[in-house]
């Protein structure tokens, strides 16, 4: 324990004026648009809303950011030969490092609260604040063991930044392929076209997406006190309906979370020294990702001349960033034809 203890001291020590800068920004973000706006009794606004999403938007930015800092030192031989002898077991660096990040990443919900109990308005939203507060620490948590997980398949910078930008654009770009191919199967089925929300519940699929479910959240509450504004009822009950949440999707980010932190421990017992600087031949990392984003981007609209030369770019880019050089393999482009047909 001792020897933990050091590492944290040293870690806080080194760190102090980041973590200072980042204390001071987050909580003039927070605080700021309660000074700017006072809530007002007689709008429908729910109070420190507009605080909330900063919070949201807080907790993305570093679940994708922290497992880069925290993790640095592995991408480079000469750091990574100054942690590994360290007199701790491999597991227990990373734990440290994982933990001290997670914590990072809770800050701005804690400061969040703590303005709630300043704002006397806000008095009797306290339970619902800490339970949303609660679930937007889990939705980024679970985002953060994402990341880390891929971040730890890495085996240079900027193969992990890579990684961390996919994982938040290749949520997004599921969700709108979704969305598209949807819309456009209401618009060939029904006659007078319509909304795919009508038919189809994908606010769960949303839901199950971590960028997207904070969000969610918030988007949920606005309506439901909109909705106790204008008909009153139970506020708590209306923001559950609204946001299409429950136990089950709880559930489901806490075994994301857990699986992924684990499994990220697994893959960094198992780097090697030599590992650092080198290509990322991973699966996980430049295969899947590109699958990914190529495959979203041609299901949303396969059909335009212009979107589909942009995909096509991009999709060779992504492959020369894998490559490390510019090249066109005969493999490339019959992935891409069958990515193409099938989709078409």
């Amino acid at each position: 324990m001792a020897y933990e203890k050091a590492y944290v001291k040293w870690y806080h020590k080194h760190n102090q004026r980041i973590l200072v800068t980042y204390l001071m920004i987050a909580a003039t973000l927070i605080i700021a648009p309660q000074l700017m706006f006072p809530y007002d009794p007689q709008s429908s606004s729910m109070p420190l809303a507009l605080s909330a999403y900063i919070v949201s938007a807080l907790n993305l930015l570093m679940a994708l950011l922290i497992p880069l800092y925290q993790f640095r030192y592995l991408f480079n031989k000469h750091s990574v030969d100054l942690f590994y002898p360290l007199p701790m077991k491999k597991t227990t660096v990373y734990w440290l490092n994982y933990g001290i990040g997670a914590t990072l990443v809770c800050v701005p919900n804690v400061i969040f609260f703590i303005n709630v109990l300043w704002e006397q308005a806000s008095y009797a939203y306290i339970p619902y604040y800490l339970l949303m507060m609660t679930g937007l620490v889990l939705f980024a948590l679970s985002l953060y063991a994402l990341v880390t997980f891929f971040v730890m398949k890495c085996n240079s910078l900027w193969d992990a930044c890579f990684a961390a930008a996919a994982v938040l654009i290749s949520q997004l770009l599921i969700v709108s392929a979704v969305n598209g191919l949807l819309r456009n199967a209401v618009t060939e089925l029904v006659n007078n076209g319509g909304s795919a929300y009508e038919f189809f519940s994908l606010s769960y699929f949303e839901g199950a997406q971590p960028v997207m479910a904070g969000f969610q959240w918030i988007s949920a509450s606005l309506n439901a006190f909109f909705h106790i504004s204008q008909s009153g009822g139970n506020f708590l009950t209306l923001w559950l309906q609204e946001s299409t949440l429950n136990a089950w999707m709880l559930i489901y980010y806490l075994l994301l979370l857990i699986g992924f932190s684990d499994w990220a421990c697994k893959t960094y017992v198992k780097r090697k020294g030599e590992d650092s600087e080198q290509q990322t031949t991973s699966k996980f990392i430049f295969p899947l990702f590109i699958s990914l984003i190529t495959g979203s981007l041609l299901a949303y609209n396969i059909t335009d001349i212009a979107y589909l030369c942009f995909t096509f770019v991009l999709f060779f880019l992504m492959n020369a960033l894998a490559e490390r050089k510019l090249v066109i393999k005969t493999k490339m482009i019959a992935v891409l034809a069958i990515y193409g047909i099938s989709l078409l």
